[in-house]
């Protein structure tokens, strides 16, 4: 037999490929780990939104155990009402049956959020390379994303569960629709619109803002590129799959938001100036509130606004498309502060800070692209060794920054605890048979699962009021809450219609006003109060 020669360096080459491919996709997993430690580690993990998924899972598992079979009405919020069918399902069919299988709802919960991340770092890479990165400077944009203050935040401050397992369905849309057009390959149209169809079911809002960069990724190609006939049929494709494979979930959910009419009790959710935003994207005071605007950061801002240059400078037709996608989305997270704001469809169902989140990753791509532009540039100078030292002292700057406001936020990671007198007050609820449906103040959602799941009792105050025809009567009671402007006549009468059995109130959250409440509920003899502790009261709605 003779000897080839060509053969070990032929095999070389294959698993040379895949060991720096593997080693990629190790550093992501690393990556993600480090970034969501503490929150792997919660007990119980915080989030605004966070009771309401859990509540969802739970549900789920608990129908999968007793009737063996997905449920279709919750009859533990608002009296019953049908909750896949005004949220999308597919986040909590998946985590449900995780739980179903021993898991149990909050680590099935973390076990997604994990995998959402780790793709949605993957994704950035991939999208990076395929605009002409190298794969060090893809990696750097994933790095950037994925200590991003906006992405930890929207776990550890507001609980976008199915915002941020659906972002990764977001981005392979976009990867596969380019990849499609660049291959001029149509199978990857078919991948585009699976994962369109995916994005659907999992969170429409997300499926909203990917509409949003189809159409910037469509004027993109109308001006700067000559391969439109195959981006049209690309587009198209994944549209119809993408609404073929979500249609038996998304028209009963149009229908049926069409019949109840939600609206938010603010356009866009927030209220702020524009003078506001711009200085609370670089205000680091801001980093672990609970507001809207908040904390971009110099680095990410700088280095995007960099790269979107060099985009229209060196006439990249790739990168500008997905600067122009960070754009739109950052126009639509101004809400109501822009004229074009009232133009958009369904504007005043919008939560806007959603778009301050969806911006990310396109801005950490252009930011990865404009690094290394510049660097490109500066190492052709002839003195380029000073040059090139000086842009690396300036690039530390910017990480350091970057690396310590995300410090910042890791470090004020609050899980929520239930404690000993939460516990008692939702024993109680559980053995008193008089309990049948419940208003929980104080508890900052928490009620919304802790009463169905732990004490086995209904919520009149669930935390998805879109999907309830009872709407304007909870929001008008839950901005009484908020405002500390109590009407107890008009409290009293809409909770009697609600068939409202007790109130408890728990001093957890001062911005639900529980103290005011509980003075007031003490005074009026239409509340009777049957138990409390240091932190807990619990009051009988009087007939």
């Amino acid at each position: 037999m003779l000897y080839n020669k060509e053969k070990p360096y032929k095999l070389f080459l294959f698993y040379g490929k895949r060991i720096k491919v593997y080693s990629k996709v190790l550093l992501l997993f690393l990556l993600t780990s480090i970034v969501l430690h503490p929150f792997l580690n919660s007990n119980l993990p915080p989030g605004v939104d966070t009771p309401s998924h859990l509540e969802k899972i739970w549900l789920v598992s608990k129908s999968l155990i007793e009737k063996g079979q997905v449920p279709f009405w919750d009859p533990y919020w608002y009296g019953g009402y049908p909750p896949f069918k005004y949220y999308p399902p597919l986040s909590y069919w998946t985590a449900g049956i995780l739980s179903f299988l021993g898991f149990g709802e909050v680590l099935a919960y973390k076990i997604f959020i994990f995998l959402s991340f780790f793709l949605c770092g993957y994704a950035v890479y991939l999208l990076s390379r395929e605009i002409g990165m190298g794969e060090w400077s893809s990696f750097f944009s994933s790095f950037l994303f994925l200590t991003s203050y906006p992405l930890f935040s929207s776990i550890s401050l507001w609980g976008w569960y199915p915002t941020v397992c659906a972002l990764p369905f977001m981005l392979f849309t976009v990867y596969f629709l380019k990849r499609c057009v660049k291959t001029e390959n149509l199978r990857y149209a078919l991948l585009a619109g699976v994962c369109f169809g995916l994005t659907i079911l999992t969170h429409h809002l997300t499926a909203y803002a990917l509409a949003i960069v189809f159409i910037a990724l469509t004027l993109a190609e109308l001006l700067y590129f000559e391969r439109i006939n195959i981006f049209i049929k690309a587009l198209s494709i994944t549209l119809i799959i993408g609404f073929a494979i979500s249609s038996w979930w998304l028209l009963p959910f149009v229908e049926g938001i069409g019949e109840i009419g939600f609206k938010r009790p603010l356009e866009g959710g927030w209220f702020f100036t524009k003078q506001f935003y711009f200085k609370a994207m670089f205000d680091k005071n801001l980093i672990g509130l609970h507001v809207y605007p908040s904390y971009i950061g110099i680095t990410l801002l700088l280095l995007g606004v960099i790269g979107g240059a060099f985009a229209h400078y060196k006439g990249s037709k790739d990168a500008l498309s997905i600067f122009w996608s960070f754009l739109t989305l950052f126009l639509v997270s101004f809400g109501t502060t822009t004229v074009i704001y009232k133009y958009i469809p369904f504007s005043n169902q919008l939560d806007v800070a959603r778009f301050w989140f969806y911006m990310v990753p396109f801005l950490s791509i252009i930011a990865g692209y404009g690094t290394f532009s510049l660097y490109g540039v500066l190492k052709k100078f002839e003195n380029r060794k000073v040059i090139v030292a000086l842009f690396a002292i300036f690039l530390i700057i910017l990480i350091v920054d970057h690396v310590s406001a995300f410090t910042k936020a890791y470090t004020s990671f609050k899980p929520f605890v239930l404690d000993k007198e939460l516990k008692d007050g939702l024993e109680f609820i559980k053995y008193n048979e008089d309990i049948k449906r419940v208003w929980g103040i104080g508890f900052w959602n928490w009620h919304a699962y802790l009463i169905p799941a732990y004490a086995g009792k209904e919520v009149t105050n669930g935390w998805y009021d879109e999907g309830t025809k009872h709407w304007k009567e909870i929001q008008e009671l839950r901005l009484m809450e908020w405002t500390g402007n109590i009407d107890l006549d008009e409290f009293y009468k809409i909770n009697k219609k609600l068939n409202t059995t007790h109130i408890a109130i728990y001093d957890y959250y001062p911005g639900e006003h529980p103290k005011l409440f509980k003075n007031l509920l003490e005074k009026d003899e239409r509340f009777k109060k049957e138990y409390e502790n240091s932190k807990m009261s619990i009051f009988e709605l009087k007939r």
